[in-house]
């Protein structure tokens, strides 16, 4: 049997023509306090509220930036703008509350370094002969797939 497998999983369904749901909802919001300032009759309020509002949904609908929705570019925009763009390192941390972790003694390691072996012109020579051989010559010859002779 054969069975249909899925492509584009990561696309969102058009649920409206050709808009995702998302991006309904948004355009939603945005003509509902356009039409909610303009039937206000208050130019000011049209001006300063419903047209931002307006044109801030058909940025999120419609707007992408290196691919990535706008809105998600306004969320990575306002974690870099939170975040201290200096990064200093103090040597000496402070632990406040915490008198006994204050004076916590260093564990010095004491363990022996190794002794450096001394290698012998034989030894060298094996690993050259492994290495020429691209490892074939360690094997016994019953498995280098040479046939015995009877």
């Amino acid at each position: 049997m054969q069975f249909k497998v899925p492509q584009n999983i990561d696309l969102e369904d058009k649920i409206i023509g050709p808009l995702t749901l998302i991006q309904f909802v948004y355009l939603m919001i945005g003509g509902a306090i356009f039409y909610i300032m303009f039937k206000a009759g208050n130019t000011a309020l049209l001006v300063f509220v419903g047209i931002p509002a307006a044109l801030i949904a058909v940025f999120l609908a419609f707007v992408k930036i290196n691919d990535q929705p706008f809105s998600r570019f306004v969320v990575s925009l306002m974690s870099y703008m939170a975040r201290p763009k200096q990064r200093v390192w103090h040597k000496e941390i402070e632990l406040e509350g915490t008198p006994e972790l204050q004076h916590v003694p260093k564990v010095v390691n004491k363990t022996p370094k190794p002794v450096a072996k001394a290698v012998e012109k034989s030894d060298l020579e094996k690993l050259a002969q492994i290495l020429d051989t691209k490892g074939w010559s360690g094997l016994p010859k019953e498995n280098t797939g040479e046939q015995k002779k009877n």
